[in-house]
């Protein structure tokens, strides 16, 4: 409401033309600016903080919306519910927003089946969206387990990256379910055209490595014109989305925290090894190639060795007990 004012009072100042744009519209066409050949129509999820709604874009200025949340937003529900489970009590997510804990929080489940919850709205049979009621379950399983374990008035639950992880899992599957449903009731009414359903890729913007990402130990690998952040040392390879330098430095942090005081120089060398053996050439080269380097990672020997010592020495013993054919593969 102050937004629209100020643009009214701008307008009557400078003279300039007031034009209301319904913003989760514009949201909606962003797709075509992200990939050009994205065209009319198409079906499109829209979740946010403070939005869920699935809908039909067929024209620039016509939408159908097959379906909307009845009470809360996901981002909504995540962000109540983490100050409800206390997650800025714990130094790992006191800096964070409630959906950037939870997803971290997430990631260091080992049972995120543990605290079971019902999907809403299964026996509805339309594609709107409801988010109070996993809340709810979430809230009684968690005073059930306050009370249980006696914890005090700022403590937090001993299950709590399970608790995190079911319940992203719940508004997931949840999110997936309607969105299913959405794409039956196109695909009956042949809203789209058959050779126009295509899923994943409208608005997918394609991250590009820097060499400062060394720094937290990350190369990459090319894979369908994408690039792909690979981690030095276990050999995870990570989505084009986790390309940020955020995402790499919490993955070095969490997953290897001894290594974060290693070198930059230690491990641009260990890149420059990688590239000259063509790692992503071969499935077999490749993970035998990070398990020597992982191997020499952990004795702390130099990354020349590899080189220089290991790799004569496997070439010799593969040409005297497999013969020359192999050796030279």
């Amino acid at each position: 409401m102050i937004g629209m004012r100020y643009g009214k009072y701008l307008c009557k100042k400078y003279n300039k033309p007031f034009i209301p744009i319904h913003h989760m519209e514009a949201h909606t066409l962003t797709a075509r600016m992200h990939d050009s050949t994205v065209t009319f129509p198409f079906l499109v999820l829209l979740i946010s903080g403070g939005h869920c709604l699935l809908a039909v874009a067929e024209k620039v200025d016509r939408f159908l919306l097959l379906g909307e949340s009845l009470d809360d937003a996901p981002g909504e529900a995540f962000d109540k519910m983490a100050r409800r489970m206390k997650l800025k009590n714990l130094p790992d997510y006191s800096t964070l927003s409630g959906g950037q804990a939870f997803e971290l929080a997430a990631q260091k489940a080992d049972n995120p089946l543990q605290y079971s919850f019902t999907t809403p709205l299964l026996q509805y049979k339309n594609c709107n969206f409801s988010f109070a009621g996993l809340k709810n379950q979430l809230q009684r399983q968690l005073i059930r387990e306050e009370r249980e374990k006696d914890i005090p008035a700022d403590g937090v639950i001993p299950g709590i990256h399970n608790l995190c992880a079911g319940f992203q899992l719940a508004i997931t599957r949840h999110l997936c379910h309607r969105l299913q449903r959405g794409m039956d009731y196109v695909e009956r009414k042949n809203m789209i055209q058959s050779d126009n359903r295509i899923l994943g890729k409208m608005a997918a913007k394609k991250r590009k490595s820097s060499e400062d990402y060394v720094k937290f130990r990350f190369t990459f690998i090319e894979k369908d014109e994408l690039q792909l952040p690979q981690y030095m040392i276990c050999i995870k390879v990570l989505s084009n989305d986790r390309m940020r330098p955020n995402r790499l430095e919490r993955h070095l942090k969490q997953q290897h925290p001894t290594l974060v005081l290693k070198t930059k120089e230690f491990f641009s060398a260990k890149a420059e090894s990688i590239k000259r053996m063509r790692l992503n050439k071969s499935e077999s080269y490749h993970t035998a190639s990070f398990e020597i380097a992982f191997m020499i990672v952990k004795q702390e020997k130099p990354d020349t060795i590899s080189e220089e010592l290991i790799k004569s020495c496997v070439l010799k013993a593969t040409q005297l007990i497999l013969g020359k054919m192999q050796s030279k593969k």
